[in-house]
């Protein structure tokens, strides 16, 4: 009678041990198992909301389907949802200011995407003093202008006239606490922009 109880208890524990590992493993394309580092299922990242594991690629970097709160489903890499590299399925990138022409919200759109094409463009003119040089741009901006717009508004001497978006530190990111609103004479000494520069370059953003 006791070998028949430990043969129950250990039925049971297999049985159980057997579903765990059907919540860790999803199937592939051909049957075939794979195993998921993070179940992730129904977790929301910015915009999107994780449903299930669709596939691996070659280096076992897994993909989720979400759907983005606009409707659309999308495929995104684990990595990039847990690291807060994606956020929507695009359409925040399509988001637009609600003032633009010469308000203060249309001229940091400017910067905004000026500050994208330096940083992320390798064909933009002035990438080699940016993105190619490591510059890079806080992860909640790169898709979020509200977001960009809110901080450097908040910043002392928001656009007043004279004074431009600059960085701190000049090898540093585009990030909080690394901006500041500066005269031009203040961002020459800050790292090496001269007059003739800003005039020649004609932009928004000077560093």
């Amino acid at each position: 009678m006791y070998a028949d109880k430990e043969r129950t208890q250990l039925l049971r524990l297999f049985t159980a041990d057997s579903k765990i590992q059907k919540v860790k493993q999803a199937t592939r394309p051909g049957g075939n198992k794979m195993k998921i580092k993070k179940d992730i299922n129904g977790q929301r990242f910015g915009k999107l909301t994780a449903i299930e594991p669709t596939k691996q690629d070659k280096k076992r970097n897994t993909y989720w389907l979400c759907e983005c709160d606009c409707g659309n489903r999308v495929e995104r890499k684990l990595n990039d949802l847990t690291h807060g590299y994606t956020k929507s399925c695009g359409c925040l990138r399509k988001k637009k200011p609600t003032t633009h022409g010469k308000s203060a919200n249309g001229e940091n759109y400017e910067r905004w995407k000026a500050m994208k094409k330096r940083c992320l463009n390798p064909n933009d003119r002035y990438f080699h003093r940016y993105g190619g040089r490591g510059i890079r741009i806080f992860n909640e901006w790169v898709n979020d202008f509200d977001a960009f717009d809110k901080y450097v508004s908040s910043l002392p001497h928001h656009n007043e006239p004279g004074y431009t978006i600059d960085r701190i530190n000049n090898d540093g990111n585009y990030e909080p606490g690394n901006l500041r609103w500066a005269t031009l004479s203040e961002q020459a000494r800050n790292g090496g922009l001269t007059h003739e520069n800003h005039k020649r370059e004609n932009h928004l953003l000077h560093h």
